[in-house]
């Protein structure tokens, strides 16, 4: 063989070699460089997804960082960098790396899925500035897909009456088929899971006003809630609170009526079994959200007991009637002893008492004195005492409830004692008529009897005046007679007598008897031997009783007469 030849053959081994060794390194690089990603991911609308993610690299390479891309057939669009403003929409602010590169994760997460990243092709690259293997040829699509949408509550009438059912059925948008519902409850500010699971359900505990319904739909990639209630509206026929009442403070009457109802009711207002114009001037009605108020002043006198004010309301469904109540200040306060009967140096309690609605919640007690008030510090209803004189008081009691205050009348201790007669008490004599008075001190009232030898009465009278008994004695005394009269007073617990001092005299000059001469001297003794037989007749007369008095002497103002003996 020539050398000519031996020298072409040797420079194609050379080049074979060379070849095979490109090849040999380019299959081997091939081999080592891998990247396992799912070829397809599915994510619901609004949710996150983790894209599991690993990678194999050669012996001689060491990897730093991954990005990743977006497949394009030009360009090279960024999902995921370390720097954020080189990410592309829908993409930024929304992905994160959450794999480790040194292990060979490149896992990525996707936070709040949205429907623009649905068919986007996804794949990473391991440190794309220096190793030039083709990572696009393996790329991982994104399937973006709601839960059922559109979800929504729906019914025939959103208005019923009460007592009444209604049917409700849950709608929605999906594909596949929603196959399994919640439903939801919300009245009076709080939700209620219900026992239905089905897409369509039947209500029958509605309640008055509003009752609003969501339900939730759920197939194979998801659930969703209806956005917004469907809200029945249970209309109803008036009811009013029993919480309604009236206010009465003098004239002044002020009534609430408060009533639920749905459509709105009217009201009609009377009082004491008449319109309420009738019954009232100054008339004033209003309503605030059914709250309906009655005001006006009462034209007729009547007690707080015996005043009714009825409010009436209705709609189209019907009406219902309510008499109120009726609030005011404690009526007919007054004090009451216990016991009615008591003597010195015992106790006895007093009561203020009352009719009230609503209840007492204080009392107060005052000791009266003249022209004022001294408060006790008793606050119960009841005062105890210990009787330390024959007077005491007066007294007097306040009752207060919420709505105001009333007062009791003063009222005086009703102590037991035994007679008292006054040293005041005197008889006055002149031209031989007496007149005597008695005063008496007791409690009970005393029987007043008169001890006059030598009196010829003209008349006794007896009478309760200032809380004293004053017995008056009237009558012609004669001549030669014991002058001593005595007033004798008894009750229960005792008597007592006292013997009257006179004033003044009846005695005749002498001078004027020698004038007279002898025929008058004679015709004195003739009449006063017949007087003398006329008084000593009328000694064995049965005792006399009490005569009323007649003309100018009767006493006026108010006066109680007691049964006055003669002895």
């Amino acid at each position: 063989m020539r050398c000519q030849d031996l020298d072409v053959m040797g420079r194609w081994w050379v080049l074979l070699c060379f070849v095979l060794r490109v090849l040999q390194w380019a299959l081997t690089e091939a081999k080592e460089w891998s990247v396992t990603i799912p070829s397809e991911i599915n994510v619901l609308t609004r949710s996150c997804v983790v894209i599991p993610c690993t990678f194999t690299h050669p012996p001689s390479h060491d990897p730093s960082h991954i990005i990743w891309y977006s497949y394009s057939g030009t360009k090279y669009p960024i999902v995921y960098s370390k720097r954020p403003q080189d990410v592309i929409e829908p993409f930024r602010g929304k992905t994160e790396f959450v794999g480790d590169v040194k292990s060979g994760n490149c896992s990525l997460k996707i936070s709040h899925a949205l429907p623009a990243m649905n068919e986007y092709q996804l794949y990473p690259w391991i440190d794309p500035d220096t190793v030039k293997h083709k990572f696009y040829h393996k790329t991982v699509k994104l399937k973006v897909q709601d839960a059922p949408r559109s979800v929504h509550v729906s019914a025939e009438n959103s208005t019923t009456l009460l007592g009444e059912s209604v049917t409700l059925e849950c709608r929605s948008d999906a594909n596949p088929s929603s196959s399994t519902f919640l439903w939801y409850l919300q009245r009076d500010g709080s939700v209620r899971t219900l026992t239905a699971r089905e897409d369509s359900i039947t209500v029958t505990d509605l309640l008055h006003g509003q009752n609003s319904f969501y339900c939730m739909a759920q197939n194979v990639l998801g659930m969703a809630n209806s956005s917004s209630p469907f809200i029945i509206t249970v209309e109803y026929k008036p009811s009013i609170s029993p919480e309604s009442s009236c206010v009465i403070q003098g004239h002044a009457l002020r009534c609430w009526c408060k009533v639920r109802s749905l459509p709105s009711a009217s009201v009609e207002w009377t009082v004491d079994g008449t319109d309420a114009h009738a019954a009232l001037s100054h008339v004033e009605m209003f309503s605030v959200r059914q709250n309906h108020t009655l005001s006006g002043e009462l034209l007729f006198n009547k007690t707080v007991q015996h005043r009714t004010v009825t409010c009436r309301a209705f709609n189209g469904h019907g009406q219902q009637e309510h008499a109120l109540l009726i609030k005011a200040p404690p009526q007919n306060v007054s004090i009451s002893q216990r016991p009615l009967r008591v003597l010195e140096g015992q106790s006895l309690t007093l009561s203020c008492s009352s009719h009230a609605f609503p209840e007492v919640l204080s009392y107060s007690w005052y000791q009266v004195y003249q022209d004022r008030e001294v408060q006790l510090s008793e606050g119960s209803d009841r005062l105890h005492l210990q009787v330390v004189g024959r007077h005491m008081g007066p007294y007097r009691c306040s009752a207060r409830n919420e709505i105001g205050q009333s007062r009791s009348p003063s009222t005086l201790v009703c102590v037991d004692f035994a007679p008292v007669i006054s040293p005041a008490s005197s008889c006055t004599l002149e031209n031989e008529q007496v007149r005597c008075e008695c005063v008496v001190e007791s409690y009970p009232l005393a029987a007043v009897t008169w001890t006059a030898p030598g009196v010829q009465t003209n008349r006794m009278v007896s009478m309760e005046l200032s809380g004293s008994l004053k017995s008056t004695l009237t009558g012609h005394m004669w001549n030669g007679h014991d002058h001593l009269i005595t007033c004798h007073a008894a009750n229960k617990y005792g008597q007592i007598s006292l013997q009257l001092t006179h004033k003044g005299s009846s005695d005749t000059s002498t001078s004027s008897l020698a004038a007279a001469g002898c025929g008058a001297a004679a015709l004195v003794l003739l009449i006063a031997a017949i007087l003398y037989c006329t008084q000593r007749s009328r000694e064995n007369i049965s005792p006399l009783v009490e005569v009323e008095l007649k003309g100018d002497e009767q006493e006026k103002g108010d006066t109680k007469y007691s049964r006055t003996m003669w002895f």
